[in-house]
C-alpha cells in the first residue's frame, strides 16, 4: 500500500513540473515573440543600464534616451539597443556621446546564466586597443587603463599580434566571453591603440571599425582619422586571418602620416621620432602559419619636411622604398631605396632570403644582401667630419626576435681604405629604456690609412685626450696593414668608455713623423706597428730618427684613454753622436745639459741613450709632473771648454736620470792625465739649494799643470793623487773640496826652503766655500808632510776680490814656524793689514829681498805687527824677542819700529813724526854694527862696533831727502874687499894683511848721511883707528847700483895726526880731521859688480894742505854724469839718441 501510494506521488510530481516547463516554454516562447514582432522598452531597467554603461565609460552620470530590447531571429540572440547615450563626470563634463549602442547577447547562453555577445553595434562612443607590457591583451569599450586592466594572456604562445583572435577563434572556450562574437561594426567612434611594449599611444578619430567572423575566416578593417600634433592624417588597417588562425592577410595604409608626432618615446621606433615629414605607407602581408609569408610588399614614401638631431632642425628632401615578396624564391627584394636629407643620404637595394623563423604568421628570420652606394651621415659633433662612404655591402643572418643580425661580410670604402669586415650586431636595453647597439667586427682594411681618416671617424668625445694627442703628434706617415677587431657592448656606450681587448685596431707603418714632446725635436723616418684598444693606444716602434739620432726600440703607451688623466709612457733608445743627444735632452722640458753650463755643440764622441717620459693625458701638465727615466752611455767623449785650457779626450761616460735627480760618472784623459768624473744632481729642491755635486779624481803629473801654463816641472815631478768634491746649484758652486796624496811626488818649493822626496807622505786639503752674498773663503787650507806643515783659511769677497788670509800655522822646518793674519782693506788706498806671530823665522836667505823693498817707486800701503820669539839673519845673528810695527801708505813710510835682543844686547830702531804733520825722525841703537850689517848681508865684514843714529826726514806727502848722522864705535872690519883693494893701490901691505887677517880697529866713525830717491850721498865721512885713517865722500846709487866716492888714507892714523891738533901747522900738515901729516888720496867709481879703485901715492909726499890737489873727483864726475842723463831725457824726447855713459877716469 505503502509502495503503491509513493509511486502516484512521484507520478503525480513529475506531471507538476511537466506542466511548469511547458508553462515556461509557453511563456520564453511567447517573450521572444513577443520581441521578436518589435522592440519593447525596458524602462524598469534603466537605472541599471546606467550604472552599466558609467562603469563602462568610467564616468559618474549617464544620460540615457532609450532602452529597448528586441530578438533577431536569424542569429537567435537578444538584441539590446539604447540611445542617445551620454556620459559625463561629475563635474558634468562629456566623457563620450554614443547616438546608438546595439548588443546581441546568445539566447541560450541567457538561459544559462552567461553573457555571450554575439553582435555589436556602436555609433560614436570610444573603443581601446591594448597590449601590456607583459604581453595580456585587451580590447573593449571605454578607457585604456580599463581595457588594459581586464586584459588577458595568450594561452598559447606565439605571435602576441594574434592574442586578440585567439580569444575569439574558440568557441568551446568557456573562459572565452568573445568567442560567439561574429559581428562588430562601430562608426564614427574614437579608437585608442596602446602598446605597453613599443611605447605607442595612438588615437584614430572619427573610426569606422569593421569585424567580422564565420566559420571560414575573421576580419577586422579600421578606417579613420590618425591624430598627430600637426593634424589628422588617413589611415586604413585591414587585417584577415582564418578561423583557425593558420592564415594571415594584413594591409596598411597611411597618407600624410609624420613619424615625429605618433612615435614612442623610447623602444626600438624611438629615433624615427627626429623624423617630422608627410610618410605615405602602403604594407601588404600574406602569410600562413606553416607556409610563412605567401606574398608581401611595401612602398614607403617621406615627402619633404625636417629631422630634428642635436637640437638643431635639418632639411630632408624626401626618400623612398620600393620592396616585393617573391613566394617561388622566398626573397623579399628592395628594387629601389633613397634619401636625401642634410642628415642622411644614400641609396640602396638588395634582396633578403631564406626567410623563416615565423612565430604565429610573421618571420623573424632571414639572409639578406644589402647594397649601399654612395652616401653620407651626419652625426653632428660626434665626429670631426660627417662619416661618408663610396659603397657599402653588408651580408648576413637578420633574427629580429633576438633584435640581432649576424655580419658575414661588411664591406666600407671610406676615403683611401676599404675594409673587409665580419660579425654580429644586437640591440639591448639601457636602464633608461634606450635601446643601444652591441656590435661585433673583425677584419682586415685594406690601403693606406692616413691619419686624417683616423681623425676623422675617431668620435671627438671619446678618449679625446688620445684622440688630441694623435691629432697634434702624428705629423706625417703611412699606415697600412691594418685590422679592425671590435667588441662593442651596450653597456660601453652607456659607461663611455670601452675595456681594452674588446676593441683593437692594429696597424704597421713606415715614414711615420710623431711629434712625441710639443716641445722636442719630432721623430721621422719611424717603422713599426700600433694598436689602438678599447681604451689604450701603443706603438712598438722599430727604428726612427730625431734629427741625426737614430731611435730604436721606441714606444708610445697610453694605457687608458677614458677617463682623461691616464699617465701615458714615450720612450725608447737613441744612438748617434754624444753632442746630438746632449742636444736632444737639452730641448724643453728637460734643459739638463745647459742648465748646468754645458753647451752640447762642444761635447764630441758617440753615445747610446735609453729613455722613457711619462706624462698625464691632459692639456696642461706641470714640466716637474712630468717623470723621465733616461739612462746612457757615451763612448769616445771629447770636451773642450772655450776660453780655458781644458779639454777632455777618451771619455767612457755613463748617465743615468730621473724626476729626483742626475748621476753621470766615467773616465777621460785631461791631457794625458787620466780623470775620473761623478756628477750627481738633485732635483725638486728649493731654489737657491745646493743641488749639485760633482767629484773629480786624477792623478796629477807636471804635465798636466803645464796646460795651464803654470811652469813647475823644476819644482814638481811624479804623480799627485788628487780627489775632490764640489757642491753647487748648477754652476753657482757653494762648495769645494780638494784632497791631494803627495807621496809619490817629488816636490820643492822655489828657493829650495824644503823638498820632499818621492815615497815620503804627505797631503793637501783645501775646502772652498761660498755664502749667499757671493763672498768665497777657503774654509780650510792644510798641506804636511816631512818638515812642512801649512794650515789656514782666507776669504774673498765679490768678484774674487781677497778679504783676508789666515794660516794658523806655517811651519817649514829650518825655515819658519809661525801663524799670519793678511786682511785686504775694502777701501782703496787703504793700507793691507799684517799680523805675524810665532816661534822662529829665518830670513837669512831672503835679507837681499827684504831690504830692497819699497825702492823703485811708491809704495804698497801696509800695516805690519810682527811679534816673532826668534828671527834669523844669520848664522851668527839673531834677534830674540823680535817686534816690528810699520805703517805704510803709498806716499811713503808714515812710521815703523823695529826691536830685538842680541846677543850683543838690545836692537831698537824707531821712524816716524812727533806730532801729525811734522817731520819724521829717525832713531837707531845696535849694540853691534855686525848685526846691523847681516840685514843687508855683509855682516862677515864687521866685527863688533856699538851703532847710533839720527835722522829726520820730510813730513809724509812732502819730497825732500833723509837725512842722518852716523856714529859707530869700537869697529873691526876683517877682509873688505873695496877697502883691500884701495890699501892694495895705496901699497899699504902690512895694512892690506892685517885688514885680511885680524882685521883692522876703528875707534870710531863719524858720518853725515843723505838719501833721496834710492841715492845716498856721504858728507865728511871720517873713520879713525890706531892702525889706519879713512875720510870718505861721494854717492852710492841703489836705483843705477853705481857709486862714486873719494877719500883719504892716513896709515899709522894715531902717531900720524898727532899734529893735527897743533894750532896753524895742524891745518898746514893735516888739513881735515881724520887724515894725518902722511896720507894718500883714492876714489872709487862704476857699477857695483865692476868698481874702479885708483890711488895715488905721490899724495903721500905732499903736506894736507896741498895733498888736495890730488884729491879724486869721482864723486864730481858722477854728479855731472846725472845731471847730463837728467838733462838729455828733458831736452830729448827719445831715448835712444842719449850719448852713452863715459867711462871711469884712471
Amino acid at each position: 500500500m505503502l509502495r503503491k501510494s509513493l509511486r502516484w506521488s512521484l507520478i503525480y510530481l513529475l506531471e507538476a513540473v511537466a506542466v511548469l516547463l511547458a508553462l515556461a516554454i509557453f511563456g520564453i516562447a511567447a517573450v521572444l515573440w513577443r520581441l521578436s514582432s518589435g522592440p519593447v522598452e525596458l524602462d524598469f531597467l534603466r537605472e541599471d543600464a546606467q550604472r552599466m554603461l558609467a562603469r563602462a565609460f568610467e564616468g559618474d552620470v549617464v544620460a540615457l534616451g532609450r532602452l529597448q530590447a528586441g530578438f533577431d531571429p536569424q542569429t537567435r540572440a537578444l538584441m539590446l539597443m539604447a540611445g542617445d547615450v551620454t556620459v559625463a563626470d561629475e563635474t558634468g563634463d562629456v566623457i563620450a556621446r554614443a547616438p546608438r549602442i546595439e548588443a546581441g547577447l546568445a539566447v541560450d547562453a541567457l538561459l544559462l546564466g552567461r553573457l555571450e555577445p554575439v553582435a555589436l553595434n556602436i555609433q560614436g562612443g570610444s573603443l581601446s586597443l591594448v597590449r601590456r607590457a607583459d604581453g595580456a591583451v585587451g580590447a573593449g569599450l571605454g578607457s585604456a587603463e580599463r581595457v588594459a586592466a581586464n586584459a588577458q594572456l595568450p594561452e598559447r604562445g606565439g605571435d602576441e599580434s594574434a592574442s586578440l583572435f585567439q580569444l575569439l577563434a574558440d568557441p568551446q572556450n568557456p573562459a572565452s566571453r568573445l568567442s560567439r562574437l561574429q559581428h562588430v561594426r562601430i562608426e564614427q567612434a574614437a579608437v585608442r591603440i596602446v602598446d605597453g611594449q613599443s611605447g605607442i599611444a595612438w588615437l584614430v578619430d572619427d573610426a569606422g571599425v569593421r569585424f567580422e567572423r564565420d566559420d571560414t575566416r575573421i576580419l577586422a578593417e579600421i578606417e579613420g582619422q590618425f591624430a598627430t600634433p600637426s593634424g589628422f592624417a588617413p589611415v586604413e588597417l585591414r587585417l584577415q586571418a582564418g578561423a583557425d588562425l593558420e592564415t594571415l592577410l594584413f594591409e596598411a595604409r597611411f597618407q600624410q602620416l609624420s613619424p615625429a608626432g605618433v612615435l614612442p618615446d623610447s623602444g626600438p621606433l624611438a629615433p624615427l621620432r627626429a623624423v617630422d615629414a608627410p610618410v605615405y605607407l602602403d604594407f601588404v602581408v600574406d602569410a600562413t602559419r606553416q607556409g610563412g609569408i605567401r606574398t608581401a610588399s611595401i612602398v614607403l614614401d617621406v615627402g619633404d619636411g625636417e629631422i630634428l638631431t642635436g637640437g638643431e632642425a635639418r632639411r630632408i628632401a624626401g626618400a623612398h622604398l620600393s620592396a616585393r615578396f617573391d613566394p617561388v624564391e622566398s626573397t623579399m627584394s628592395i628594387h629601389e631605396g633613397w634619401i636625401e636629407s642634410d642628415v642622411f643620404s644614400a641609396r640602396l637595394e638588395g634582396e633578403v632570403t631564406e626567410i623563416g623563423g615565423y612565430t604565429g604568421a610573421l618571420p623573424t628570420r632571414g639572409r639578406f644582401d644589402i647594397r649601399v652606394g654612395e652616401g653620407f651621415v651626419a652625426l653632428g659633433d660626434v665626429f670631426e667630419r660627417d662619416p661618408s662612404w663610396e659603397a657599402l655591402i653588408a651580408q648576413g643572418e637578420i633574427r629580429l626576435d633576438e633584435y640581432a643580425a649576424t655580419l658575414d661580410r661588411l664591406e666600407l670604402a671610406v676615403d683611401t681604405i676599404r675594409a673587409e669586415l665580419a660579425g654580429e650586431v644586437s640591440l639591448s636595453r639601457a636602464g633608461d629604456g634606450r635601446f643601444l647597439p652591441n656590435l661585433r667586427l673583425a677584419g682586415p682594411i685594406v690601403g693606406d690609412v692616413q691619419p686624417e681618416t683616423v681623425l676623422a671617424y675617431w668620435p671627438v668625445e671619446l678618449a679625446d685626450s688620445a684622440r688630441s694627442w694623435v691629432q697634434e703628434r702624428i705629423l706625417g706617415g703611412r699606415f697600412y696593414n691594418a685590422r679592425f677587431d671590435l667588441d662593442l657592448r651596450a653597456e660601453d656606450i652607456e659607461a663611455e668608455q670601452m675595456d681594452n681587448e674588446r676593441m683593437t685596431l692594429g696597424f704597421d707603418f713606415e715614414n711615420a713623423s710623431v711629434l712625441y714632446i710639443s716641445t722636442m725635436t719630432p721623430l721621422v723616418e719611424g717603422r713599426g706597428h700600433a694598436v689602438l684598444r678599447g681604451n689604450a693606444f701603443e706603438v712598438a716602434m722599430q727604428s726612427g730618427r730625431i734629427g741625426d739620432i737614430e731611435l730604436v726600440d721606441g714606444f708610445v703607451d697610453i694605457p687608458r684613454l677614458n677617463p682623461k688623466g691616464a699617465v701615458a709612457r714615450y720612450g725608447g733608445v737613441a744612438r748617434g753622436d754624444a753632442s746630438d743627444i746632449l742636444a736632444l735632452i737639452d730641448e724643453p722640458p728637460l734643459h739638463l745639459p745647459s742648465e748646468y753650463g754645458l753647451d752640447p755643440a762642444l761635447v764630441g764622441g758617440q753615445g747610446e741613450m735609453r729613455f722613457e717620459i711619462r706624462r698625464a693625458m691632459l692639456t696642461d701638465v706641470p714640466v716637474e709632473e712630468i717623470p723621465f727615466f733616461i739612462d746612457g752611455t757615451f763612448s769616445n767623449v771629447s770636451l773642450n771648454v772655450p776660453g780655458t785650457p781644458i779639454e777632455l779626450t777618451g771619455g767612457e761616460i755613463a748617465i743615468s736620470a730621473r724626476q729626483e735627480g742626475l748621476e753621470a760618472s766615467g773616465d777621460a784623459l785631461f791631457g794625458e792625465t787620466p780623470v775620473h768624473v761623478d756628477w750627481t744632481e738633485t732635483f725638486g729642491l728649493p731654489d737657491g739649494a745646493a743641488s749639485t755635486r760633482i767629484g773629480l779624481s786624477a792623478d796629477v803629473t807636471a804635465a798636466t799643470l803645464d796646460v795651464f801654463n803654470i811652469p813647475v816641472r823644476r819644482y814638481f815631478d811624479g804623480p799627485i793623487r788628487l780627489t775632490g768634491e764640489a757642491v753647487s746649484d748648477g754652476l753657482d758652486f757653494r762648495s769645494i773640496d780638494l784632497h791631494a796624496d803627495l807621496e809619490q811626488a817629488l816636490l820643492e818649493t822655489p828657493g829650495g826652503v824644503w823638498s820632499k822626496a818621492a815615497g815620503v807622505p804627505g797631503e793637501a786639503e783645501l775646502r772652498i766655500s761660498v755664502d749667499e752674498t757671493g763672498r768665497y773663503s777657503v774654509d780650510a787650507l792644510a798641506v804636511r808632510s816631512e818638515g812642512m806643515e801649512v794650515t789656514g783659511s782666507l776669504v774673498m769677497g765679490a768678484e774674487t776680490r781677497l778679504e783676508r788670509v789666515d794660516l794658523d800655522r806655517l811651519f817649514i822646518e829650518g825655515l819658519a814656524d809661525i801663524s799670519a793674519r793678511l786682511v785686504v782693506p775694502e777701501t782703496a788706498g787703504a793700507p793691507l793689514d799684517l799680523q805675524l806671530s810665532g816661534q822662529y823665522v829665518d830670513v837669512s836667505d831672503f835679507v837681499a829681498q827684504l831690504t830692497s823693498l819699497g825702492e823703485g817707486g811708491a809704495m804698497m800701503p801696509l800695516s805690519v805687527n810682527a811679534d816673532i820669539a826668534r828671527l834669523i839673519l844669520s848664522e851668527r845673528s839673531v834677534l830674540d824677542d823680535f817686534n816690528l810695527i810699520w805703517r805704510g801708505e803709498a806716499e811713503g813710510i808714515r812710521a815703523f819700529s823695529v826691536s830685538g835682543q842680541t846677543m850683543d844686547g838690545s836692537f831698537q830702531a824707531a821712524f816716524g813724526a812727533s806730532e801729525p804733520g811734522g817731520a819724521r825722525e829717525f832713531r837707531l841703537q845696535a849694540p853691534s854694527v855686525e848685526r846691523v850689517a847681516s840685514l843687508f848681508g855683509v855682516e862677515s865684514y864687521a866685527l863688533g862696533g856699538r851703532m847710533a843714529m839720527l835722522g829726520s826726514a820730510p813730513p809724509l806727502g812732502t819730497e825732500g831727502p833723509l837725512s842722518a848722522q852716523l856714529e859707530v864705535t869700537d869697529l873691526t872690519l876683517v877682509r873688505v874687499p873695496i877697502l883691500a883693494r884701495i890699501l892694495a893701490a895705496g901699497s899699504f901691505q902690512g895694512l892690506a894683511a892685517l885688514l885680511n887677517g885680524e882685521g883692522i880697529v876703528f875707534d870710531r866713525i863719524d858720518a853725515d848721511l843723505l838719501y833721496e830717491d834710492g841715492l845716498m850721498t856721504i858728507g865728511d865721512a871720517r873713520a879713525a883707528g890706531n892702525a889706519l885713517g879713512v875720510t870718505a865722500a861721494g854717492t852710492i846709487d841703489f836705483a843705477s847700483e853705481r857709486a862714486a866716492i873719494d877719500g883719504n888714507l892716513a896709515p899709522s892714523y894715531a902717531l900720524n895726526s898727532l899734529f893735527g891738533g897743533v894750532p896753524v901747522i895742524g891745518d898746514i900738515l893735516v888739513s881735515r880731521p881724520g887724515e894725518g901729516v902722511i896720507g894718500i888720496t883714492y876714489s872709487v867709481e862704476g857699477p857695483f859688480d865692476s868698481l874702479t879703485v885708483f890711488a895715488n901715492p905721490l899724495s903721500a909726499l905732499a903736506p894736507g894742505v896741498l895733498r888736495r890737489i890730488f884729491e879724486g873727483t869721482a864723486a864730481e864726475r858722477a854728479a855731472r854724469d846725472r845731471a847730463r842723463e837728467a838733462g838729455v831725457e828733458e831736452l830729448a824726447p827719445e831715448p835712444e839718441d842719449a850719448p852713452e855713459e863715459s867711462g871711469p877716469d884712471e
